[in-house]
C-alpha cells in the first residue's frame, strides 16, 4: 500500500530500437473526491543495473586492449593487470622516490648546448640505471620477499646511496646540489623544532586555543606566517616551495632575532664583560 507519494519502479529492457506502446492499469481507494492522480515516468536508459559491475552508458571496463572478464569484480581485475603491466615496477620506485629522497625523479636534459648538460645528463642516467635495476629486482621480490613488496621497496630506497649521501659540491656543479636528502624544513616541522629548543611555540601562549587548529595552538608558523614561509592552505597553494624565498629568510630571521636571548634564558655573551659595556663596530 502506498502513501500519498508512493512510487514504484518497474524495470523492463528493451533489447531492439522502435517504438512501442506501454498501458498501466492502476487503481487506489481516495478519500474525498478528489481523484487519483498517477504520475508516468519512462526512463530510456538506467546506467547501472544491479549485479552490473560496470556503469552501461560508459566504455566496456579494460585495461589497454583488454577487456575484463564478466561476473568478476573489475576493479579487483583492473588492479591485477596493472601490477603486471612491464611499466608498473619502474612507476612505483618514482612515485615513491620523492617522498623518500625529498626531491623529484631527474629528467633527461634536453639542449645539448646548456652548460651544464653533461653533468644533468651524467645525473640522470645515474639516476636511472638505479631505478631500473631496482624496478627489475622489485618485480620478481626484494631480499626473497613476495612479488611488488612496497614495504621492501621503501627499504630499499632508505638503504641506498641516493639517500644516505649527505650532498655534493653545489657550487662547482649547482646541478649536483639536489643530490642527498637535504631539504627545507616546512613550517610545521620548524615550528616543532623551535619548540624543542626553546620550549614554547612561537606566538602561542598556553592560555591560547584554537579550535581550527589540529593540535588547538594558533602559532606564527601555523597560521600568520604559514604560506609565507613555504607551507600550504591546500586550497590556492597546493605546492610547498621547493627552495628558499627571500621572505622566508627574513621570517627566520625574525624569529631568531626576536627570540634568540629569550629562548634559553640569560647567556653569557663574552666572560671578563662588566655591565654596560659598549661594542664599537671596527672599521
Amino acid at each position: 500500500m502506498l502513501g500519498c507519494n508512493g512510487r514504484i519502479t518497474i524495470p523492463f529492457t528493451v533489447s531492439i530500437a522502435g517504438e512501442y506502446s506501454f498501458q498501466l492499469t492502476a487503481a487506489g481507494d481516495q478519500a474525498g473526491d478528489e481523484p487519483v492522480k498517477v504520475l508516468l515516468i519512462v526512463d530510456r536508459e538506467r546506467g547501472y543495473e544491479d549485479g552490473d559491475t560496470w556503469y552501461r552508458d560508459m566504455r566496456k571496463p579494460g585495461f589497454m586492449t583488454d577487456e575484463a572478464p564478466a561476473g568478476v569484480s573489475s576493479l579487483q581485475w583492473l588492479g591485477q593487470q596493472i601490477a603486471e603491466d612491464a611499466w608498473f615496477a619502474s612507476a612505483a620506485v618514482q612515485f615513491w622516490w620523492p617522498a623518500v629522497m625529498g626531491s623529484e625523479v631527474a629528467h633527461a636534459p634536453e639542449v645539448t648546448t646548456d652548460v651544464d648538460f653533461e653533468t644533468r645528463l651524467a645525473v640522470f642516467e645515474a639516476q636511472k640505471d638505479f631505478i631500473d635495476g631496482l624496478a627489475s629486482n622489485f618485480k620478481v621480490g626484494l631480499n626473497s620477499a613476495v612479488l611488488t613488496n612496497g614495504r621492501e621497496l621503501i627499504i630499499e630506497l632508505l638503504a641506498s646511496p641516493w639517500f644516505r649521501v649527505n650532498g655534493a659540491d653545489g657550487n662547482q656543479n649547482p646541478q649536483l646540489a639536489e643530490v642527498g636528502t637535504r631539504r627545507l624544513l616546512t613550517p610545521e616541522e620548524l615550528d616543532l623544532k623551535f619548540y624543542h629548543l626553546a620550549g614554547y611555540y612561537w606566538g602561542w601562549s598556553p592560555d591560547d586555543f584554537s579550535e581550527y587548529d589540529y593540535h588547538a595552538r594558533a602559532t606564527k608558523l601555523s597560521r600568520e606566517y604559514k604560506v609565507l614561509y613555504g607551507g600550504i592552505d591546500s586550497r590556492n597553494v597546493t605546492q610547498r616551495a621547493p627552495s628558499t624565498t627571500a621572505m622566508m629568510f627574513n621570517i627566520a630571521e625574525k624569529m631568531a632575532l626576536g627570540h634568540g636571548l629569550r629562548a634559553g634564558g640569560p647567556r653569557v655573551l663574552r666572560k671578563g664583560l662588566k655591565k654596560g659595556v659598549c661594542f664599537q663596530k671596527s672599521r
